[in-house]
């Protein structure tokens, strides 16, 4: 146990490996890295304020469009019917059909919101699977949300003027009963 030397020498191959280890990590740094922190920060953008709002205003304009149009519609309708617009009836339906845009709207907001965060969830864990060097998610985009929303609005749409059509079918029929009763009886 004579005393000698402590330090191992490198070998020509351990040389080159590290240099081919620096040099990756150097390419890494310069090529990866800036489009990975641009990731970051847009799954960061994700859950901020501003991005919750934009969802909320993509579901909003949805139910709000697609319901105005209901509500014209409907409007027009029992207006062609002959039913007057200053009436309790009429103004008791276009009521009904103004609630349900507002359920509507809030049910679609929540529904908006819940979908960014789970968009923001998937983008954390797209994050986890990259630091464990696993391909990475693609995160949905707004227009999926977009598309939800539209989806949504225009089905709780057509569901609240398909009520009110079938509950002014009901009222016209009981009023035309009435009239053709009240009609007979005078001959």
């Amino acid at each position: 146990m004579g005393g000698g030397d402590s330090d191992i020498k490198e070998t020509e191959e351990q040389k080159a490996s590290a240099q081919v280890a620096m040099q990756r990590w150097n390419d890494y740094q310069t090529l990866f890295k800036p489009y990975e922190q641009k990731y970051f920060d847009k799954v960061e953008r994700l859950n901020s304020d501003a991005s919750m709002a934009q969802v909320t205003g993509l579901a909003d304009r949805a139910v709000t469009s697609s319901f105005n149009n209901s509500i014209n519609s409907t409007a027009r309708g029992m207006a062609a019917n002959g039913i007057n617009p200053n009436s309790g009836l009429f103004q008791k339906e276009i009521n009904k059909l103004e609630q349900q845009k507002a359920k509507s709207r809030a049910d679609s907001t929540s529904k908006a919101q819940v979908a960014q965060q789970n968009r923001f969830v998937s983008g954390l864990q797209s994050i986890a699977q990259m630091g464990q060097g696993q391909s990475v998610d693609a995160i949905s985009g707004l227009g999926d949300v977009a598309q939800n929303a539209n989806s949504y609005a225009h089905n709780a749409a057509s569901m609240s003027v398909q009520n009110s059509i079938g509950n002014n079918q009901v009222v016209g029929a009981v009023i035309g009963g009435g009239l053709n009763y009240y009609l007979e009886g005078q001959g």
